[in-house]
């Protein structure tokens, strides 16, 4: 059996709808997760959230952006 990746981020979400996709289809968040390497955050109109990596780094999220957790903070958000 191969072990879970790592967590390499906390997702915070800040308002509206916020999700997550693993590989299997985003799914909506509320409150905070754990993020692994690889999830993809999308934040849909009036949606807003922060990644925040193990080295204190933080990502913000807002409407219609999306943004690739990666093993470093570095260039982590793409525009839609």
């Amino acid at each position: 059996m191969t072990p879970a990746p790592a967590i390499s981020a906390t997702l915070q979400v800040i308002s509206g709808y916020v999700a997550v996709n693993r590989g299997g289809g985003a799914r909506p968040v509320a409150g905070a997760l754990e993020l692994r390497v690889g999830d993809t955050v999308i934040a849909r109109d009036g949606g807003s959230a922060v990644i925040v990596y193990q080295d204190g780094c933080r990502v913000q999220v807002d409407a219609t952006q999306l943004a690739k957790v990666r093993g470093d903070a570095g260039d982590s958000k793409d525009k839609d």
